[in-house]
């Protein structure tokens, strides 16, 4: 989705027609964002926890300390490699598939 408002009803009746999950991912609070907006055509469209799952990604309504944008983004888990994490483990729980360990799982390395 390219814009949250007006959000795109038509798209996302679409998407929780033919998916089970939906992430969205936001660079600022998760409360009152996009993941939120779409919990709410969700549950105006009658739509269940069964018919789809939500996982919202983004920051906590919480007060995060200083520090570089990296390390901002490092402590609110909004990073690639946290971003990486939480979707590979929506995707093992969905499967039933045993999450690999810490010593199997896939890193990022950044690109230059």
């Amino acid at each position: 989705m390219v814009f949250l408002k007006p959000i795109d009803e038509e798209l996302l009746d679409k998407v929780a027609k033919k998916f089970k999950h939906i992430i969205t991912i936001e660079e600022g609070v998760i409360k009152g964002g996009l993941g939120s907006a779409v919990l709410e055509f969700l549950s105006e469209k009658q739509y269940s926890d069964t018919d789809v799952r939500v996982q919202r990604i983004g920051i906590e309504d919480k007060f995060i300390t200083h520090g570089s944008v990296n390390e901002l983004q490092e402590i609110a888990e909004i990073n690639p490699e946290s971003i990486l994490k939480t979707i590979l483990k929506v995707y093992f729980d969905m499967t039933g598939i045993k999450l690999p360990s810490e010593e199997t799982a896939i890193t990022l390395k950044p690109v230059n």
